[in-house]
């Protein structure tokens, strides 16, 4: 800034008329285009209703049946009495039979309850 006075100064009246208008314009240049910064843009939104996506969800895993083989008994001493016989591990196996079955109970109930909401 003083080495622009300075050069004023020492100039002709001439020049340095035309010096303070060249500096008055870039000036008012800078700050005319300081002003245009602060233009607003105009924003347009439009709104879309929101599509709800179908979720499926996978089937339960299906019931794996072990085999049980029930044996009946009828005493010959006793009219009217039977009885029905099955081996420990075809117990175990009836065990196994009645968990699956509620798994799969539970699967398809939650399934259900989750597509009513």
């Amino acid at each position: 800034m003083e080495s622009l006075l300075n050069t004023i100064s020492h100039a002709s009246p001439l020049q340095s008329q035309s010096l303070l208008r060249i500096v008055l314009i870039t000036v008012l240049l800078m700050l005319g285009g300081c002003s245009s910064a602060f233009h607003k843009p105009t924003v347009t939104a439009t709104v879309c209703p929101a599509v709800p996506t179908k979720t499926v969800l996978p089937l339960p895993v299906a019931i794996n049946q072990l085999k049980v083989t029930w044996v009946v008994v009828v005493p010959e001493d006793q009219p009217g009495v039977v009885w029905i016989a099955l081996t420990p591990k075809q117990y175990e196996n009836l065990a196994k039979n009645y968990s699956e079955i509620i798994r799969w109970t539970k699967e398809s109930a939650a399934q259900l309850e989750y597509y009513h909401e």
